[in-house]
């Protein structure tokens, strides 16, 4: 039935307003389309795959580099975390271990670099004891001497790794006081590498069934490196360093650096058959040593079933932790069971178990990601009063582990050795801008639901100017 004409006529000034509403959206677009000064971040789901970069630096180990960076990050410097991927595995495939989606849960960045197989190590292992000369034919254990410029800073796969590092803060605004690195195994061991001989990179590191620096420098040989994965003992005691002797060779990886050395967080399964978790021991000796503090703990107890330990300094602050497995093999521990982030119960859960990505009901990326200080703002006042998590209480038993992984087993899954799938963004640059008006929202704006309501009361007022467009025309014809 059409509408009186009194009615229409009284309804023309809310016409007027709401095309006037129309064409201040349209005109918001298209400056947002065309100012580049107006900074602004499209809302959107969070991209499923990595991002491969091609080019960084001189590259000189030939590494290959991928990237993760959520939807919506907030304005500002973000921290970065830096993964090392395991021997077998790839970058896609130890995405597995949770830090994209714990990235997602606090706006970090994430930097995945991945082994040249082909070039460096046949077995995907990144060349934590230096380089032999019939890499990469033959697997790390022959019996060759190693070329220990490789472990030196600046040189061959630290030194892509810290391109890497500095293309991320070329393309993206990093908090150089919040860059980390964290690794599985031989990745492990590399993050331990990149803790000595970039001290002044990393703020922190978490290292995973990992080897102290320079653990193969003393016979230098391929065998050495070898025995380093053992357990000290016997024909290999003489591994077994003092702290003294362990922190000298981190200070001697970066002779000129003079401030303060990364906080380390140490973790390590009891029954690791690939890594003896002997090293988890030495790697204490080392970071508490390169740190000045002692060997003795300073808090002890249990987080979710498995026995923590704390070194802290004399104001209390934590800067070497471990965590011991008990009854855990060689890996990554998760808990797909439960959220990445406890205080969001609904998002995505911790990790997917795999091939040394074990599930063991403790959320390492989670307790990795606190002991950073990743789910605070940088202002927030004691972000680094002492760090990570209190030993002195227990969040429940641990479940039964759903199977180790095996000292041979492939990675499953992840990016073929060609490298992995873009997320829609060219190399550098950011994803091409949409064909039609994309609703964004400014850097800083709250998002706390604003952004939504602001969408639908636009959608609203466009179905209500059509509504009584039509109603007009009908009363006009009546």
């Amino acid at each position: 039935m059409a509408l009186p004409v009194h009615t229409a006529r009284s309804m023309r000034p809310f016409l007027r307003s709401a095309a006037l509403l129309s064409l201040v959206v349209v005109a918001a677009c298209s400056a947002q389309a065309d100012d580049p000064a107006v900074e602004t971040e499209n809302i959107g789901t969070t991209s499923a795959a990595l991002e491969a970069v091609t080019t960084f630096g001189t590259n000189p180990a030939q590494l290959k580099m991928f990237r993760y960076t959520p939807a919506n990050m907030p304005a500002g410097p973000r921290p970065l975390v830096v993964v090392l991927h395991g021997c077998t595995q790839t970058a896609a495939a130890y995405e597995s271990a949770g830090w994209s989606a714990l990235a997602d849960a606090w706006k970090f960045h994430v930097l995945y670099p991945e082994q040249n197989n082909t070039r460096n190590n046949s077995g995907g292992c990144f060349n934590w004891g230096g380089r032999w000369k019939s890499a990469p034919q033959t697997f790390v254990f022959t019996p060759e001497p190693l070329d220990l410029t490789e472990i030196e800073r600046g040189h061959g796969e630290n030194q892509s790794i810290k391109e890497m590092v500095d293309k991320m803060k070329a393309d993206h605004p990093i908090d150089d006081k919040r860059v980390f690195v964290t690794g599985l195994s031989g990745g492990g061991a590399m993050a331990a590498l990149m803790l000595a001989v970039w001290p002044d990179v990393f703020s922190g590191g978490a290292i995973f069934a990992g080897i102290p620096y320079g653990c193969a420098t003393n016979k230098k040989t391929t065998a050495e490196a070898s025995s380093c994965l053992k357990d000290y003992t016997g024909a290999n005691a003489y591994l077994d360093r003092t702290p003294q002797q362990w922190g000298d060779l981190v200070r001697s990886a970066a002779p000129s650096y003079k401030g303060a050395y990364p906080r380390v967080s140490i973790w390590h399964g009891t029954t690791d058959a690939v890594v003896n978790n002997k090293n988890q021991a030495e790697l204490v000796k080392q970071w508490t040593n390169a740190n000045g503090i002692d060997q003795t703990p300073d808090a002890q107890g249990d987080v979710d079933g498995f026995p923590h330990a704390e070194y802290k300094d004399a104001s209390g602050k934590t800067l070497v932790e471990t965590y011991t497995i008990t009854g855990q093999g060689h890996g990554t521990e998760v808990a797909p069971s439960k959220p990445i982030d406890p205080a969001q119960a609904k998002g995505p859960t911790c990790g997917k178990a795999g091939a040394y990505i074990l599930s063991t009901g403790i959320c390492s990326t989670y307790y990795a990601g606190k002991f950073f200080g990743l789910d605070v703002s940088p202002n927030t006042t004691g972000m680094t009063s002492s760090g990570g998590v209190s030993s002195s209480s227990s969040t429940g038993g641990a479940s039964s582990s759903s199977g180790g992984a095996s000292s041979g087993g492939a990675s499953s899954g992840g990016a073929s050795s060609g490298g992995g799938a873009s997320s829609g963004a060219g190399e550098g640059g950011s994803p091409s801008a949409p064909s039609s008006c994309t609703v964004s929202r400014a850097r800083g704006v709250s998002s706390n639901g604003s952004d939504r309501d602001g969408t639908l009361f636009v959608l609203g007022a466009a179905v209500a100017i059509a509504a009584v467009t039509a109603a007009r025309r009908r009363s006009r014809a009546s």
